[in-house]
C-alpha cells in the first residue's frame, strides 16, 4: 500500500530561516498519523527548503532533539507535498489584488525597492 500525504495546515511565514508552519496527515495501511508543528526551513547551503520536525532543547547549548520520528522516505514524501503546497500558496498570495487597486503584492514590492 502506498503512502498518502495531505497537508492540513500551511501558514507561510517570512522569517530569516523558517518559511512556513505545516500540519500534515499521513495515511498508510489504513492508519492515519497526524504531524503538527512541522516547519519548512530555508537550507543554509544553496537554494531550497527542507522539512523540519518539532524539537525540544537538549542539555547542551545548541543541541535539539526531535519530538517525533519518521523514516527518511516518509519525511521526503511529506516534504515534497509540503513544498508544492507552499509554492502554490506563495504564488496565489502574489497574485491577489490589493485593496487599494495598486497591483499585486509582488508588483508593489518591486515599486518599493
Amino acid at each position: 500500500m502506498g503512502l498518502k500525504v495531505r497537508i492540513t495546515r500551511m501558514f507561510p511565514y517570512d522569517g530569516e530561516h523558517t518559511k512556513a508552519f505545516v500540519g500534515a496527515k499521513v495515511q498508510i495501511s489504513g492508519r492515519v498519523f497526524g504531524y503538527n508543528e512541522l516547519t519548512l526551513v530555508k537550507k543554509k547551503e544553496g537554494n531550497g527548503l527542507f522539512l523540519g520536525l518539532p524539537s525540544r532543547p537538549g542539555r547542551q547549548e545548541g543541541e535539539y532533539h526531535d519530538i517525533c520520528y519518521m523514516d527518511p522516505n516518509t519525511r521526503k514524501d511529506i516534504e515534497k507535498v509540503a513544498i508544492a503546497e507552499y509554492e502554490k500558496k506563495i504564488k496565489e498570495s502574489a497574485q491577489v489584488p490589493t485593496e487599494d487597486n495598486q497591483g499585486t503584492r509582488e508588483e508593489r514590492r518591486k515599486v518599493k525597492r
